[in-house]
């Protein structure tokens, strides 16, 4: 190495080695041929696959679509939106058009 630079690498001979103990692995535990949840229901999870034994498919776990009650103001599919109310006053341009409309009626 450099000398007088601080670095250095370290020598082997400094750090003893010592081979690690053997630790023994507990051995794999086998699980239960169904899952169930604490009130007896069968799990789902995502990921996991969505067949039984014996190749019969699962239904796809999903939550059904519904639309909140504090929604009031929904225009359903396929429907025009209602137009907002008239406003008492309205703007100048407004004013304009519906005077142009009475001055021709009269």
């Amino acid at each position: 190495g450099v000398l007088g630079s601080g670095l250095s690498t370290p020598v082997q001979s400094a750090y003893p080695t010592r081979p690690a103990p053997l630790i023994a692995a507990e051995p794999p535990r086998a699980r239960s041929a169904t899952m169930t949840w604490s009130d007896g229901s069968t799990m789902q999870l995502r990921h996991a696959p969505r067949r039984k034994k014996g190749g019969v498919k699962v239904p796809v776990p999903c939550t059904p679509a519904m639309i909140p009650t504090h929604w009031t103001k929904i225009t359903p599919a396929g429907e025009k939106e209602k137009p907002p109310p008239k406003e008492e006053i309205p703007d100048f341009g407004q004013w304009k058009k519906d005077r142009r409309k009475e001055v021709r009626v009269v």
